[in-house]
């Protein structure tokens, strides 16, 4: 995971923020590799229960110098 959002502190909820349209922003770890990634967005709500939805996006990441994942829960395609 390189991160998460709930409770600002505040009372303000993340998932409030997302309906006035606000940004949420993650940044990714220096160390990541040069390469093609697929991040997964999960949102919990917490009415009737709860409910998750679950959206992923493909980046590519680049930079100038070789990075190390030792220890990044890390799966590959096809069949992960």
């Amino acid at each position: 995971m390189i991160g998460h959002n709930g409770n600002d502190g505040s009372g303000d909820w993340q998932m409030a923020k997302f309906t006035r349209g606000e940004n949420v922003k993650v940044k990714i770890p220096a160390g990541t590799p040069t390469g093609d990634y697929l991040i997964r967005q999960e949102l919990i709500a917490l009415h009737n229960g709860h409910e998750q939805y679950i959206q992923c996006a493909q980046i590519h990441v680049k930079g100038s110098r070789e990075g190390d994942l030792d220890g990044a829960e890390l799966v590959g395609f096809p069949g992960a």
